[in-house]
């Protein structure tokens, strides 16, 4: 692996790490706050209702964040690109939208089927209009990394999620409002965003670059790797589903607590993955992109490894650290 290739790839992961360092802390911020006002029946509701928000939005994405990349990179022609990035967002609109009607119209009935509760018909409802509100904030994040810019990136990231956090501290420590307040500050950040992406991407996004061929080409490209992404849902979400179909709603927010601790992992590997991406693309005409790849799949290996077992030993102190004493018995699902 070429030294400037390295540094390269070490300077962007280490942005992103920072990035996804304070990111962790903001989002670990609002645990003990949870901890301490919601019982673990409401965070089981809050786990439930974001598994089934994430299978659905992936099939409101389509898998076309993956295709955007391989066309970005696939000419250096300023007007392709964005026929490329609004094709991609357009049709992500329309679907989001349409998926966002059916879920509010399901949304007492997705209450009862998946939690069993008379309020959880309207936590679905304000999920469901956070779905199409979320597309432009998702868009501009990748839109920022393919252009290579994770200074940007990380600004963008860290001020939408502080912005949404505040919020949450408002509705629900100030107004007093539980969980409806974690789903409407959802809502307010997701418009924000949306405001805040149409304004700096305004040019990237005009209907005039939407071409139907490339998005058809997109697509064929995009749609084979829905199965992969249910899979991986399937991996890291449906056990909720079966917690709360075999123990409780409760047990399924002990679960939350300990895999919000367990994602700290996500630190180190979430970084390398938000720079791995653009760059393994712009390099993968390069006569040495072979090794490169396989260098840094032994690094990554190794580096997982390392922090994930830290994190388990460490596990009771992090509880007792976040989160009261009746979220105690979520240190043994961290590892």
């Amino acid at each position: 692996m070429s030294l400037p290739h390295l540094r390269q790839l070490g300077s962007e992961t280490i942005i992103y790490g920072l990035s996804g360092v304070l990111l962790r802390f903001l989002t670990v911020f609002l645990i003990p706050i949870y901890t301490r006002i919601f019982a673990p029946e409401d965070y089981g509701v809050m786990s439930l209702i974001g598994a089934t928000v994430a299978v659905i939005s992936i099939f409101a994405v389509l898998a076309l964040d993956n295709s955007a990349g391989r066309w970005y990179w696939d000419t250096e022609v300023l007007d392709d690109r964005k026929v490329t990035v609004a094709s991609w967002t357009w049709c992500q609109l329309t679907v989001s939208s349409l998926l966002a009607l059916m879920m509010f119209s399901m949304a007492d009935w997705l209450g009862h089927l998946i939690i069993g509760r008379d309020d959880a018909g309207l936590y679905f409802r304000l999920a469901a209009l956070a779905l199409p509100l979320g597309v432009l904030g998702g868009v501009i994040n990748s839109w920022l990394r393919m252009q290579r810019r994770p200074w940007a990136t990380m600004v963008y990231a860290l001020s939408i999620t502080l912005l949404n956090i505040l919020l949450t501290i408002l509705l629900v420590i100030g107004l007093r409002w539980g969980l409806k307040g974690v789903y409407v500050a959802q809502l307010i950040t997701a418009g924000v965003a949306t405001v805040v992406a149409a304004w700096i991407m305004q040019d990237w996004l005009s209907p005039r670059f939407f071409n139907w061929k490339r998005l058809r080409e997109m697509l064929r490209f995009g749609l084979p790797l829905i199965p992969a992404a249910l899979a991986f849902w399937a991996l890291n979400l449906s056990d909720r589903y079966f917690i709360e179909f075999y123990e409780s709603t409760s047990e399924v927010g002990l679960y939350a607590v300990g895999g919000s601790i367990a994602a700290l992992v996500a630190i180190a590997t979430g970084a390398f993955q938000l720079a791995w991406g653009p760059f393994a693309m712009s390099i993968h005409k390069n006569p040495d992109a072979k090794q490169v790849y396989a260098t840094v799949l032994l690094a990554y290996l190794w580096l997982a490894c390392l922090v994930s077992s830290t994190v388990t030993l460490l596990a009771p102190e992090a509880i007792r650290l976040v989160a009261t004493e009746q979220y105690m018995g979520a240190s043994t699902v961290v590892g």
